[in-house]
């Protein structure tokens, strides 16, 4: 029997595997799933995904389907349906206890972000530069809001409006009912990771070298701080301080007030996606393969475990377990406190999607053996 407290690894059906689907032995609580489309931009081929559904006491396959184009990015669930975007653009609503499918969108451009559900809609972000709102149950288009350039990565909703970054150096504030343009704000450069939203204030880094604050409400300029090099990965904020990191490869922590330095760290390479913020601890992947765990308020190294690959990932906490993949094909579950290996996964394609987790079940996408990385 495998468990979360044993080190084991389950060879996830070699050669099918585009999305795993793991049906935990333990009942878990809904974690927070994105990554950063930057790091995903690397793909240059068409190819054939799968989402299986994978008991994890037995090993055994629950349900597969099949995912033509690959699947690239997290998933969401809600109301017993799970939403797969994959590279080469569809996006389907799966029946998340037998995977049969029940409907899909394509916007006509390929899609590097994960759907996002809010307000009875799936919200879809698409490298021809919109963000569409489907309709929840029928996969009907609700509205189409169009940037001037591409849209990498998905919206953070709160309070009924939309934010995100594009391409064309813009940071968007859109209602989520109606697609109407709430405001945007103009930064020096291309805004490729997702934005992060907390207590009225957006916080977006961008590939200008700076990380903004602004208003919520109406997009005014609250700060900026500077780095040495592009941000172009994801924003975290946790009790009032800001985490991100830079491609100069240094991890920062910023007073979400101030935006003043707290501290940052070297890193030995760079670190492609937002950094996980949470119970006095700054945990990241990076592409040296190792996860490491930080002391939140001094940025000093707690633990530290290395992966055979880059990770490019978020990772996701939840229950005392820190979940994150590597291009090693496998997943990992950590002990949050001390970073050792609780257990283990192997797939057959690259882990670069954060796990979603609903309930009692782990949702992890991969790249499978027919999608490759440019040269």
């Amino acid at each position: 029997m495998l468990t979360s407290t044993h080190k084991q690894r389950v060879n996830a059906f070699r050669g099918m595997i585009g999305f795993v689907v793991l049906v935990a032995a333990i009942m878990i609580p809904i974690g927070i799933c994105y990554r950063d489309a930057e790091v995903r931009s690397d793909l240059t081929k068409e190819g054939e995904g799968r989402v299986l559904a994978v008991d994890l006491g037995t090993g055994e396959p629950v349900w597969s389907a099949n995912v033509p184009g690959g699947v690239v990015a997290s998933a969401a669930a809600n109301g017993g349906s799970l939403y797969v975007a994959s590279f080469e653009s569809p996006v389907r609503a799966l029946d998340a206890r037998t995977g049969e499918q029940r409907w899909e969108f394509s916007p006509g451009g390929r899609i590097e972000a994960m759907p996002v559900v809010a307000g009875g809609a799936v919200l879809v972000a698409s490298l021809n530069g919109n963000l569409y709102s489907i309709d929840e149950a029928t996969g009907r288009v609700n509205w189409t809001f169009s940037t001037a350039d591409k849209v990498r990565t998905e919206p953070t909703v709160s309070g009924g409006v939309a934010y995100f970054g594009s391409d064309d150096a813009h940071v968007y504030a859109v209602s989520v009912d109606a697609g109407a343009e709430l405001w945007r704000y103009k930064t020096g450069a291309a805004v490729r990771g997702r934005v992060a939203v907390d207590g009225g204030t957006v916080f977006a880094g961008s590939a200008d070298t700076r990380v903004y604050a602004l208003n919520s409400a109406d997009g005014s300029e609250i700060w900026t701080f500077k780095t040495a090099h592009n941000v172009n990965s994801g924003v975290t904020v946790s009790d009032g301080m800001v985490f991100f990191s830079s491609a100069d490869r240094k991890l920062w922590a910023v007073d979400a007030k101030t935006g003043q330095e707290v501290w940052s760290v070297k890193t030995a390479r760079e670190v492609p996606s937002a950094p996980l913020a949470v119970n006095g601890l700054v945990v990241f992947g990076s592409e040296d393969g190792g996860v490491y765990g930080l002391d939140r308020l001094t940025g000093k190294q707690v633990w530290a475990f290395q992966t055979g690959d880059k990770v490019k990932d978020t990772p996701v906490l939840v229950g005392g377990t820190v979940y994150v993949g590597s291009d090693d094909r496998h997943i990992y579950g950590l002990d949050a406190q001390t970073g050792e290996e609780l257990w283990s996964v192997e797939t057959t394609g690259a882990v670069r999607a954060s796990p979603l987790i609903v309930g009692n079940v782990l949702y992890v996408g991969t790249f499978d053996t027919y999608i490759h990385p440019a040269r």
